[in-house]
């Protein structure tokens, strides 16, 4: 959830925004977005 979170961040411009782009995230996440944005 963290990862979708903040890719939802980068590209929302208010608090409406940031939610509509979280759920689309979620529904997007791949395993190239995970090992892109993985931190240990």
């Amino acid at each position: 959830m963290a990862i979708a979170g903040q890719i939802a961040a980068e590209t929302s411009q208010g608090p409406a925004s940031l939610q509509l782009n979280f759920i689309d995230t979620l529904y997007q996440l791949s395993e190239t977005y995970i090992q892109d944005y993985f931190r240990i």
